[in-house]
């Protein structure tokens, strides 16, 4: 009898100590991995890709800007249709032969696709190529819309060609131009292979001030292009000078004056469009073309590396976190180039910023806290809400990009403390004794008393204390007086936290009393 009694006495300690609480386990939110990348609310120079990861993966992307103030024809062929392919700047319209494909992402310097032209030379004999082109005719808007005295131009595109044969012709423009003596001149620029070299040749584009006279002029370039690889090519016009400057891969391969001198210093023939012009975009050539684009002026510098060495940023959603104060532990990350650069040079840097409030949020870069993947942030990041950022640099060559796979937040919620148990109440004159069992939570800030006189309905005015709830700190009893005797008295308790502002718990069991008068 007096071990049960011994044993009896244990469970009633245990019981009014209570039973400590499991530790707050971890929680993780996932962006992209088999989730997807929809939690991103800003990307710029990034792109998803598909089929060169695990799952969609994002990468740097390799499109160029199309809104360059001089650009007068932009072809970026990005368009998974080819009669699709257009130009964005509207000055042109573009019509596709049947022979030409859409290469797709895999197969492109830039962007989501390259033009494929599939027709060879002496593939059909006596075949200019129609079938094997896109044509390209200007509007009145257009440099090449007739009549126009064009001074300054630039034309630039690349190139990746299957054979570099003799006779392949890369660019054709054609045109009529009446002279003054009623003569109607045939007027073309062409660009054709010559003995693995890319030859330009420009006849009766060039007039005289007076319009009288017409200049030829060739420039061919010195290195072989070779097939099976992509190279830039830029040619270029100076009105103040004359000079024609053919240039690959950033290097000059030739240069011609477009005076009657051939030299600088003398009288400048100009570019006077004829009627009736078209630029035809391949013909008898096999390989691909990818970014064609003309500008209204003298590009100084053009962008030959495939990924712009600025890099590229995203930028996720607010992610909710659930509570405020809420602890972010770490920030993983998976891909190539993230921790540390790849050996190429590229990398993905990451960033965190944490609020209590959803809005507002700034983009000051001295806001964001620089994250090493995995790394512990030792409690100095929290909030309910955070935002991941990263920027994607590509390698020093600009010609390949990290890759970003997932990103995983690490975080403890800032959850608040579990009810008490135990709740008893105790009837007394005017008056009812609440207690109460203290739960186990090193974050316990304090308890709400909420009492009323329905059940669940807990709007109470009576007790002198004040209104329902009533704060009481950290006690685990409470004198409740000033109340009406023979009233009956529902009573809950709520525990908070030390957050600022506290976080409540849920409700505790309910339990009522009815204060009497007693005899003495």
């Amino acid at each position: 009898m007096k071990k049960e009694a011994t044993v009896l006495r244990i469970v009633i300690f245990l019981l009014g100590i209570g039973i400590p609480s499991a530790a707050q386990e971890r929680a993780s939110i996932l962006l992209g991995g088999t989730v997807g990348w929809s939690a991103l609310e800003y990307k710029n120079g990034v792109v998803e890709v598909q089929g060169v990861r695990k799952n969609v993966a994002l990468a740097l992307s390799s499109a160029r800007s199309g809104t360059e103030d001089t650009l007068d024809l932009s072809l970026s062929f990005d368009e998974a249709d080819p009669t699709a392919f257009s130009d964005s700047t509207g000055h042109y319209g573009a019509q596709t032969g049947a022979l030409v494909r859409a290469s797709g992402p895999g197969m492109a310097r830039f962007g989501n696709g390259a033009a494929l032209f599939t027709q060879a030379l002496t593939a059909v004999p006596g075949n200019d190529g129609a079938s094997n082109s896109v044509t390209l005719t200007p509007t009145r808007f257009a440099l090449g819309a007739e009549g126009n005295r064009v001074r300054d131009f630039t034309l630039e595109f690349w190139l990746y060609p299957a054979n570099m044969g003799n006779g392949e012709r890369v660019l054709f423009w054609n045109a009529s131009k009446k002279n003054i003596d009623g003569r109607v001149l045939s007027q073309q620029i062409r660009a054709v292979v010559f003995r693995n070299r890319l030859q330009w040749t420009f006849s009766n584009l060039f007039y005289s001030p007076d319009g009288k006279k017409t200049l030829p002029v060739t420039v061919t370039s010195q290195t072989v292009i070779l097939p099976k690889e992509w190279s830039h090519h830029l040619i270029r016009f100076d009105s103040s000078t004359g000079l024609l400057e053919y240039l690959v891969n950033g290097k000059t391969e030739g240069t011609a004056y477009a005076t009657p001198t051939g030299q600088e210093g003398s009288e400048v023939y100009l570019p006077l469009v004829g009627m009736g012009g078209q630029l035809i975009l391949g013909g008898p050539f096999t390989g691909l073309l990818d970014e064609f684009r003309v500008y209204r002026g003298f590009i100084e510098q053009a962008r030959s590396q495939k990924y712009p060495s600025k890099g590229g940023m995203i930028v996720s959603a607010p992610l909710d976190l659930g509570y405020t104060n809420s602890e972010v532990l770490s920030v993983d990350a998976t891909g190539t180039g993230v921790g540390a650069p790849n050996a190429d040079g590229s990398a993905i840097q990451l960033f965190i910023q944490a609020s209590d409030s959803i809005t507002p949020w700034s983009d000051d870069p001295a806001t964001w806290q620089p994250v090493i993947p995995g790394a512990s942030l030792g409690g100095k990041i929290r909030g309910r809400w955070v935002r991941i950022a990263a920027d994607l640099y590509p390698s020093n060559d600009g010609e390949k990009t990290p890759f970003l796979d997932s990103l995983r937040v690490y975080y403890i919620p800032d959850e608040p403390p579990p009810p008490p148990t135990g709740v008893f109440a105790l009837p007394q004159d005017g008056a009812v004794d609440l207690s109460w069992r203290l739960p186990t939570d090193p974050d316990l800030g304090g308890f709400l008393i909420y009492y009323g006189n329905s059940p669940g309905e807990y709007f109470g005015t009576d007790a002198a204390l004040g209104p329902s709830p009533l704060n009481v700190g950290k006690r685990t009893s409470i004198h409740v007086d000033g109340l009406r005797n023979g009233v009956v008295y529902y009573f809950s308790i709520v525990a908070y936290d030390r957050a600022n502002p506290p976080h409540l718990g849920a409700y505790s069991r309910e339990v009522f009393a009815r204060p009497l008068r007693m005899a003495p």
